[in-house]
């Protein structure tokens, strides 16, 4: 697991159009029920790309997030991506926080045969707040 950081202001300033991921985003019907209830800052999202890039600091810098209380093991890329990115746009009260455990392994009970459930001694635990997953109530059940 690890922390992307896309430069949508840096497309949008450059004229690079970036509407495939308006165009995913319209197929969830985003401006309805039930998104427009439980997610009302993700359906005033503009869905016109005009719009969008007409104003990109306004819909394309990241405000109000928290990336917090992830284990980050065997990534490829390191911890974040872009983090000079990161960096400048995690601003307006977003932050990158410190609690983030960086290459540990998470000490999942079998990944092998995917019982990604955590040992009693996983370092997920030291994180404050953080509960088990409940593994076995997720998913189909016969």
């Amino acid at each position: 697991m690890g922390l992307y950081v896309y430069d949508f202001l840096d497309f949008a300033n450059r004229g690079i159009p970036n509407e495939s991921y308006l165009d995913e985003l319209k197929l969830y019907d985003y401006q309805s029920y039930p998104w427009s209830v439980k997610y009302p800052s993700c359906s005033a999202i503009p869905n016109s790309w005009a719009v969008l890039s007409a104003s990109p600091t306004t819909w394309m810098v990241p405000k109000n997030c928290s990336f917090s209380r992830n284990i980050n093991y065997n990534h490829t890329y390191g911890w974040v991506i872009n983090q000079a990115t990161a960096e400048t746009y995690f601003i307006n009260g977003s932050t990158i926080s410190a609690d983030n455990i960086k290459n540990q392994d998470p000490l999942f009970v079998d990944v092998d045969n995917l019982n990604m459930n955590l040992l009693p001694n996983s370092p997920a635990f030291s994180m404050p707040g953080f509960k088990a997953i409940p593994f076995d109530e997720i998913g189909l059940i016969d």
